[in-house]
C-alpha cells in the first residue's frame, strides 16, 4: 500500500472516505470541527448511545456535501487512558476492511495526538491499515476485484522520525503479507523444492545469503530426523540457511522455523477436519523468512541466522512407522511412537545443528507444533517455553511492544518422564491421553539444546485465523514476525 503523509489542514483535503477515531471519554479538535460541520451529528450519536465508541465499533455517515469528504467513518477506540498501540493497529485494520467493503482503493485519516509518540502512532496506523486491507485473491477468476492501494494521512506536525516510521512499518507489513501469501498458498505450489525457489528469490531481493541443501546433502549432514520425516513423500526435503551478517562483534541469534508444507499426519493419518488446512504447517518457516527479510532491509547490527527444515509429512509406502528409531543430528536416539508428532523431529535436528555450527548467543524456534496449545491458550496467544528467564523476559517485553501475545508455560521436570523411551533415549510423544502435550513437546525440544539460552514458541493457535477481524483475515496471520522483529531490534 502506498502511504502519503500530507501536511495540510484536513478540512481542506478531499477524498471519498475520512476515518475518524473516537474516544469514549474525550473529544479532540479535529473531531469537534467535523462535528460542527455535521450539525453536532456525532455528539447526538454519542448522547443517544447509537455510537458508544467501543473498540472497533463503527458508524458510517454520509456528509451530504457538508464536508469535502463523501463519507466519514467513525470508529471507536475506547477510553483514552486505556489506549494502546495495538488498539490503534486494530482500529485501522477494521477501517481498511470497511473501505474494502465499500470497494474503495484509498482512504484518508488524521494523525491524532495521544499519550504515545506521534511516530509510534503513525507506525501502528500504517501496519494496521496495510494488514487489514489484505486479501488472498490469487485464484479468483475475477481479475477486477478492487483493493486498497493508498492511505493518506493528514497532519500539520513536522517530525523527522516520520520517514523512519513509514519505512519500518511498510517493511514489516509487507513481510507479514509475504508470509501470509506463503501460508495461504496450496501445498501443490509450495513443495519443498518450490519453497526453495521462493526463498532464493526473497533472499536475492533482500540481500540475504541463502544456502539450500538437497536430500543427498541433508543425508551427508546427518540431519536424520528431517530425512526420516520426508520418507513418505515423493517430494524431496530441503534444508535452508538464511544469513544476515553484520559484524563478528555483534550478537549471533539463530531462528528456527518449522516448514512442513503439508502435514497429513503420516501413517497416523489425520481426520479430514484436522487435515484440510495443513498447508499452514509451514507458518513458522514463513515467519522466519519474513523476519530475515526485515532484518536485512533494516541492516540491523546483529548476526541473524534462519534455519528452515522443509518437508512434507505423507503416508507413503516408505514412510516412517510407529516403532522406528532415529539417530538424530545430536546423536540422541528417538523412538517414533506417533508419526503426526513430526514437527519436533525436524526442529530437534535444526536446533542441534544451529547450536553446534553457529555458536549463537540465543536460539529461538517458532512452530505450529501442538494441537494442545490452542486448547490451552486459544487463538490469541502463543505458548512460550524456555530454559532462560532473562530471554523469556525479553520476548515478553517484545510481545507487549508489538501486540503479538505470548504466555509462558512451565517446563516442569516431572513431565520429562513422559518422553523417556524404553528402547531409545527419547520418544516423540508424551502421555497418549495428551496431558500437557504442549509442555512435553517443549521438553522434548529442550533435550536438543546443550547450553544456549533458548525459547520455543508454539504458534499452533495464532498462525491461522478463522475470522476476518481488525487487521486479520481468514487464513494465515504471519504471527511472530512483529514479535521477533521487535525482539531483534531491542537486541542491538
Amino acid at each position: 500500500m502506498k502511504i502519503d503523509l500530507i501536511n495540510k489542514d484536513f478540512l481542506d483535503f478531499k477524498s471519498n472516505l475520512l476515518i475518524l477515531p473516537v474516544f469514549e471519554d474525550n473529544n479532540y479538535n479535529e473531531l469537534e470541527e467535523v462535528d460542527s460541520k455535521l450539525n453536532k451529528r456525532i455528539s447526538e450519536l454519542k448522547k443517544e448511545k447509537e455510537f458508544e465508541c467501543k473498540l472497533n465499533q463503527t458508524y458510517l455517515i454520509e456528509t451530504l456535501g457538508n464536508l469535502n469528504y463523501k463519507r466519514i467513518l467513525l470508529i471507536g477506540i475506547g477510553k483514552e487512558q486505556e489506549l494502546t498501540l495495538e488498539k490503534i493497529r486494530q482500529v485501522y485494520g477494521t477501517s481498511s476492511k470497511i473501505a474494502n467493503s465499500l470497494k474503495l482503493t484509498n482512504y484518508s485519516t488524521i494523525l491524532i495526538k495521544t499519550k504515545f509518540k506521534s511516530e509510534e502512532v503513525l507506525q501502528s496506523i500504517i501496519e494496521g491499515a496495510n494488514l487489514g486491507s489484505y486479501k488472498f485473491i490469487k485464484f479468483k477468476s475475477d481479475k477486477n476485484i478492487k483493493q486498497l492501494d493508498n492511505l493518506q494521512i493528514l497532519t500539520k506536525e513536522n517530525n523527522k522520525e516520520f520517514n523512519k516510521s513509514i519505512k519500518l512499518s511498510t517493511i514489516i507489513s509487507d513481510s507479514v503479507i509475504l508470509a501470509r501469501d506463503l501460508i495461504n498458498s496450496p501445498s501443490s505450489l509450495k513443495t519443498p523444492v518450490q519453497m526453495g525457489d521462493i526463498i532464493k528469490k526473497v533472499a536475492k531481493e533482500s540481500n540475504l545469503k541463502c544456502t539450500i541443501f538437497n536430500k543427498s546433502q541433508i543425508e551427508k549432514l546427518k540431519l536424520n530426523s528431517l530425512t526420516t520425516v520426508s520418507k513418505g513423500s515423493p517430494q524431496p526435503p530441503i534444508f535452508v540457511i538464511l544469513e544476515h551478517k553484520s559484524s563478528k562483534k555483534d550478537k549471533t541469534i539463530v531462528l528456527v522455523g518449522k516448514g512442513v508444507t503439508f502435514d497429513s499426519g503420516g501413517i497416523n493419518v489425520k481426520p479430514w477436519d484436522g487435515m484440510k488446512d495443513m498447508k499452514r504447517d509451514m507458518s513458522g518457516a514463513a515467519a522466519v523468512i519474513g523476519i530475515l527479510r526485515i532484518i536485512s532491509l533494516l541492516k540491523l547490527n546483529l548476526n541473524v541466522i534462519g534455519l528452515l527444515p522443509i518437508t512434507e509429512n505423507m503416508p507413503g509406502g516408505n514412510a516412517m512407522k510407529p516403532g522406528d528409531v532415529i539417530k538424530s543430528y545430536s546423536g540422541k536416539t528417538i523412538e517414533v511412537l506417533h508419526t503426526d508428532a513430526e514437527g519436533r523431529l525436524i526442529l530437534a535436528d535444526s536446533l542441534s545443528f544451529g547450536e553446534k555450527n553457529f555458536k549463537p548467543d540465543k536460539i529461538i524456534d517458532i512452530a505450529t507444533l501442538t494441537g494442545a496449545c490452542p486448547i490451552a491458550l486459544g487463538n490469541l496467544s502463543a505458548g512460550l517455553m524456555s530454559n532462560n528467564k532473562e530471554l523469556t523476559k525479553q520476548i515478553q517485553k517484545a510481545s507487549e511492544e508489538s501486540g503479538e501475545k505470548v504466555w509462558e508455560l512451565p517446563l516442569y521436570e516431572e513431565y520429562k518422564k513422559d518422553i523417556e523411551s524404553n528402547v531409545a533415549d527419547l520418544k516423540n510423544i508424551g502421555d497418549p491421553r495428551s496431558y500437557a502435550g504442549t509442555i512435553t513437546a517443549g521438553l522434548f525440544l529442550k533435550e536438543f539444546i546443550e547450553k544456549t539460552p533458548w525459547v520455543h514458541l508454539d504458534i499452533a493457535g495464532t498462525a491461522w485465523s478463522e475470522e476476518n477481524k481488525n487487521y486479520l483475515s481468514q487464513g494465515g496471520t504471519g504471527y511472530g514476525i512483529r514479535l521477533l522483529t521487535k525482539f531483534l531490534i531491542n537486541q542491538q
